[in-house]
């Protein structure tokens, strides 16, 4: 486990090796919907889920941030009655990829560049997950939906057993 200073710290020695140059890019996108109608009007239930990896090159970091977002339509009558389980209504699965050009990152440490990509990589690829979606739910005909705005990116990580600590190795290193 890692303090979240500590991390800061580690995330710190990657960005001062920052070079100008940021490549955004969308690897996947996948949308899956059901008609709306007026009744699923009522309240849409909204799981997300965010997975991160992150990885090097000869002069750059790479992360990648993939958003599974599960949109149920609660039951017709809009109340959550037991064993009535909620229709699909929409769900979007999006892989984003940020590449970092930087001097040298093969000699940085795996924590750092796990902890790049919890401090600058999530914040950086977060808005545009945001875009992309929102963009996808309204061109399908729903209720203009957007994903919460990170606060504390590092809260995604923070260890069950120790709240002050973050768990890098929940960012996979490929």
């Amino acid at each position: 486990m890692t303090s979240r200073d500590e991390v800061s710290e580690l995330a710190s020695e990657v960005v001062a090796r920052l070079l100008p140059g940021l490549l955004v890019r969308t690897q996947e996108s996948r949308f899956w919907s059901t008609t709306p109608d007026d009744e699923v009007l009522q309240g849409i239930v909204v799981s997300a889920g965010i997975d991160v990896s992150v990885g090097r090159r000869s002069q750059s970091v790479d992360v990648k941030t993939t958003y599974n977002i599960d949109a149920l339509r609660r039951p017709d009558d809009g109340a959550d009655s037991a064993g009535e389980t909620p229709a699909e209504g929409w769900r979007s699965s999006v892989v984003l990829h940020g590449q970092w050009h930087l001097e040298d990152p093969q000699t940085l440490s795996d924590d750092a560049v796990r902890a790049f990509a919890v401090k600058v990589g999530v914040m950086t690829l977060h808005p545009y997950a945001r875009a992309h979606i929102q963009t996808a739910v309204v061109a399908a005909g729903w209720p203009t939906y957007t994903l919460d705005v990170l606060t504390h990116q590092d809260d995604l990580f923070v260890s069950e057993d120790d709240p002050e600590s973050v768990d890098l190795n929940l960012v996979t290193l490929d």
